[in-house]
């Protein structure tokens, strides 16, 4: 009995300094816990803000090729229409279709 009274005395302080100190990892392991639940929101907004993004220049890359593809086309129909006379309204039915609409050129957007 003797020697438990020393060796209980010995031990208690450091009993006491455990449950300290698994009280103060209960209290880090929260935080590390809201921490990462935090960055799993974050990331998870960080992919759809990605996504939104790939979406985004994807479109603006088919925007760019239509554009692309129009001006060409404008070009070629512009010179068929040059080439094939020196005036939009050389026969009456592309003068009714241009003058009808306000426009100079069947290849110019109408005025309304």
């Amino acid at each position: 009995m003797h020697k438990y009274h020393f060796v209980a005395k010995a031990v208690e302080p450091k009993r006491q300094a455990l449950r300290i100190a698994q009280e103060d990892l209960a209290e880090t392991q929260r935080i590390l816990d809201a921490a990462k639940q935090r960055l799993r929101d974050v990331e998870n907004g960080l992919l759809a803000l990605q996504a939104k993004y790939n979406d985004n220049v994807r479109k603006k890359q088919e925007l760019e090729t239509k554009t692309k593809e129009c001006e060409a086309r404008l070009v070629r129909a512009d010179k068929v229409c040059t080439s094939s006379s020196s005036s939009c309204c050389s026969s009456a039915s592309n003068c009714k279709l241009c003058c009808s609409v306000g426009v100079s050129s069947p290849f110019q957007r109408p005025l309304f």
